[in-house]
């Protein structure tokens, strides 16, 4: 898919990685949508990168840090990762997790993440969550990658821990960063399913 056939865009959710954060993407996007910018949420210390391109139109959030963006209230929340752009910024920034909590309706967007106690904390804290967006790629070989990337069984604990509806695996199929087959995520991730199911 290109730029140009996507629908206007609202808002973006991002962290400070190539494969999530590209300067040409971004700054194709904003020009895109001269008349209706997307309002940009970021981790805490990323949003210099934006200034330094000409975007002003973004708000830092730290963890547990929320902000209303029209109907909607999106939220900071830890999960374990990493953040680097150089050999020399490494955890410079912040990294984060979603939340966006509109009337009767509640999402989760991981981002990256490898598997961690954040995961029961934030079923416990929100209860339930309608859907959420698990990433199930790049977690091969595991000695390297367990920190950072769930592989998709640890997608399926994230998908049980947050007490998730349903779920959809992310962070696949795009980018050939690690050691796993490009087909492999999604026929072991088939076990997304209703709660109750489980």
């Amino acid at each position: 898919m290109l730029i140009e056939d996507l629908p206007i865009i609202d808002f973006v959710l991002t962290h400070n990685h190539y494969d999530h954060l590209d300067k040409l993407t971004i700054k194709s996007l904003y020009e895109r949508q001269p008349d209706h910018h997307p309002k940009i949420f970021v981790p805490l210390k990323l949003k210099q990168w934006f200034l330094d391109l000409g975007i002003k139109n973004v708000t830092e959030l730290d963890w547990n840090e929320s902000v209303k963006f029209g109907e909607w209230e999106i939220q900071a929340v830890p999960v374990q990762h990493w953040s680097s752009r150089t050999p020399f910024d490494r955890n410079k920034t912040l990294w984060a997790g979603w939340i966006l909590e509109t009337e009767g309706f509640r999402f989760f967007f991981a981002g990256d993440t490898g598997y961690s106690k954040d995961f029961k904390n934030l079923g416990d804290q929100f209860g339930q969550f309608d859907l959420a967006a698990i990433p199930i790629g790049g977690y091969e070989p595991r000695w390297f990658m367990k920190a950072a990337h769930v592989n998709p069984e640890e997608a399926v604990m994230i998908h049980k821990d947050i007490n998730a509806r349903y779920s959809v695996g992310i962070h696949w199929g795009t980018f050939i960063l690690t050691d796993e087959a490009i087909e492999e995520q999604p026929r072991h991730s088939c076990c997304f399913k209703k709660r109750r199911d489980l």
